[in-house]
Parts: structure tokens; sequence; C-alpha cells
């Protein structure tokens, strides 16, 4: 079977801003190491999020799983030959289960002693009925500093999960988690396009949420407040201090970034500098200029 791009969305309240690089770097790397634990080849993992989406993108994975071959250890040779060489009811029970008469399997050293064994032959399951299984695991391999429980079931999540979408191509997987069922619609912005979403494919997931005011992509958002906050400063000849930790905060806050440019009474500057910048950075998540 042709290999197809695989979207997963797990849709729910905001999720605190601190603990999104990590769940990202986490769904990253462990939707890689479980494909690769159920032997499906894939082209990339790309993970992407915001405040109310942790989103992981798995281009060009396989159809089914890739076909081989795994030897199977059997009763040692005292175990599976009587006195006289005959195969015993352990031997017969070995080869059956295999499929095989026991003078097709193999004596194989191990060490100070020699084991049937044979060399089996394994299909690839496909990859839909696989992804079934696998994408609730995935979701509760995922650590974070806190957690809540908010159903029945006690899952465990940052924030109540509200959504699931998972397309396999255009192949709804339906898997079940948090006592949702995942579909193909999504969510987009909060305030200004909050009714649900219905994606073919993955491409048309990130072309419907840019078209309803998310932009998925946390580097993208990155470089769209650099760029506005710069932009808003200079407009009024001044320039603005972009602090790398609160701009990955700031990033995490928002789904859809602008920049508006304030001001505060002047007789705040008497202030020592620093008592001023930590206040806006710390507690109001603004960039000063």
């Amino acid at each position: 079977m042709a290999a197809r791009d695989l979207l997963l969305e797990i849709g729910s309240e905001e999720i605190p801003a601190r603990f999104m690089p990590g769940g990202l770097r986490q769904l990253r790397e462990k939707t890689g190491e479980l494909l690769k634990e159920y032997h499906l080849t894939f082209e990339d993992v790309l993970t992407f999020g915001t405040p109310r989406r942790l989103v992981v993108l798995v281009k060009n994975l396989a159809g089914e799983q890739t076909a081989r071959e795994e030897k199977i250890k059997g009763p040692s040779r005292e175990v599976a030959f009587d006195s006289e060489g005959r195969p015993t009811k352990a031997a017969l029970g070995f080869a059956a289960k295999l499929g095989l008469k026991v003078e097709e399997l193999d004596l194989e050293r191990v060490g100070q002693k020699e084991y049937l064994s044979a060399v089996q032959k394994i299909s690839g399951e496909k990859t839909a009925e696989i992804l079934m299984n696998l994408l609730p695991l995935l979701i509760k391999t995922l650590t974070f500093p806190k957690n809540m429980f908010w159903e029945e079931s006690r899952t465990r999540f940052p924030r109540p999960v509200r959504w699931l979408l998972c397309l396999y191509g255009n192949e709804v997987i339906p898997f079940t988690y948090a006592g949702l069922t995942a579909g193909s619609e999504t969510r987009g912005h909060r305030f200004l396009a909050p009714g649900p979403i219905t994606v073919r494919d993955p491409a048309h997931y990130f072309r419907s949420l840019k078209e309803s005011g998310v932009v998925v992509d946390q580097e993208q958002r990155s470089q769209m407040i650099k760029e506005k906050v710069l932009a808003a400063a200079a407009g009024q000849q001044l320039q603005a201090c972009i602090d790398p930790a609160l701009l990955e905060e700031v990033v995490f806050l928002v789904e859809s970034p602008e920049a508006i440019l304030c001001s505060f009474p002047e007789s705040y500057l008497q202030l020592p500098r620093e008592v001023l910048v930590t206040t806006m950075q710390s507690h109001q998540r603004y960039f000063p200029v």
C-alpha cells in the first residue's frame, strides 16, 4: 500500500505555556520510537503546538508494516528428544505451533546447550489497523509537570481534552481516548472562528486553520511576533527588547499573534529600569521598549 501522511491533533483547553516545549519534544520523540517499534517506516516526524492543540505530522508513513523474519527459540535438545532421538511432545508441539514438521526445525547452540529454533516470516499488518492501538498508547506516554483528571476514566492530561482529530491521508482513524473518538473535525481560533471545521486530509488541515485564525506552526508564530513587535516599536522610533525566554512563552500563549504599542505614565520612569523590565516581562508578558 502507498505511503500517506498521518496527522494527529489533540485538542484541549489552554495548556500552560511552560509545558508546551517539552510536550512537543516528547511527542516527536515518542512518535518516532513507537513507529519503529511497530516496524512502520516513515520519512519524518514534525510537531506543532498552540495553547489549545498538540499536533504531530508523520510524513510518508508506510501503508503496512515491513515484512520481516523472526527467529523463534524452542525447547532444548534434551527436552525435545528422548534417549533414542525421537521427538517428544515438546518438540511436536513447538513444530505444530509454527506449522512445521520437526525435521524442518533447526538446532541452534546457545551457550552450552542446543535448542530447537525456526525462522518465521512475518507479513506486515496494515498501518491503519495498527494505529488504532498505537495512538492511544502514544498519548498515554506523554508526561507533564502537572496533570488534571476530568472524566470517569481518570485520564491524565495537563488540561481537559476536548476533541481528537486523526487522519491517515484522507482516512479517519477512529481510535478512542479520554472518552472521545477521533474524527475529522478540528476547531478554529476560540474567538475569531470558534466553530468546528471538517478536515479532508493533512494538507487541508493547515490551510483550514490558517483561514480560521490559527497559525499552527510555532516557529512561524515566533517569527511573526518578532517582526510585529519590532515594527510597532520602529514606527515610533523606538527599539524593542525581545527576551528569548519571554518570546518562547508568548509563542505558546497565542494562536494568532498581533503587536500593540502601549504606554504608561512617565512618573513610573522614576523606578529603576530593572524593576520596570522585570514587571513587564515576568508579570505581564510584555516586550519592553
